[in-house]
């Protein structure tokens, strides 16, 4: 499964077009729920990733729940599942793309720092990690401010 980057309407049009070949919901019996493919799951899981997705497919679960299709409302479950999990993955990406680069400590640095100070290398790496979390602590909102 991967991330989509399209435009919730890009992935409506997939989405329908995915239903029996681009046929309708009005169109739909739920009867034979097994055009419900992986081609299916991945379209709806995209489209379910979208705010606009979850409740069509929301609405759609429950269309196939009162016909009594419970092949289909296991189905459109799981594509909910997994659009939740897409757009968790796009949030990261996003928190990913804003955050700084990590910053690793050379090792030439390292031994200067251990040779000068003499601690152990192992010491100087716990240092440098704790500066960078104590660094990190110190950007959040409300440190600092009594």
């Amino acid at each position: 499964m991967r991330a989509s980057r399209d435009d919730p309407a890009t992935l409506r049009r997939r989405y329908e077009q995915a239903i029996l070949g681009g046929a309708w919901w009005t169109d739909v019996t739920w009867d034979q729920p097994d055009w419900m493919d992986v081609t299916w799951l991945e379209v709806a899981s995209a489209y379910a990733g979208t705010a606009e997705g979850r409740e069509r497919i929301l609405h759609d679960q429950e269309e196939a729940r009162l016909v009594g299709q419970d092949a289909a409302v296991g189905l459109l479950g799981a594509a909910l599942l997994r659009g939740e999990a897409l757009q968790a993955e796009h949030e990261e990406i996003g928190r990913r793309a804003l955050a700084p680069r990590p910053r690793s400590l050379p090792a030439r640095d390292a031994a200067e720092v251990s040779e000068r100070f003499g601690a152990g290398p192992e010491q100087v790496r716990r240092d440098h990690a704790i500066s960078h979390v104590l660094a990190a602590l110190a950007t959040l909102d409300g440190v600092g401010r009594r």
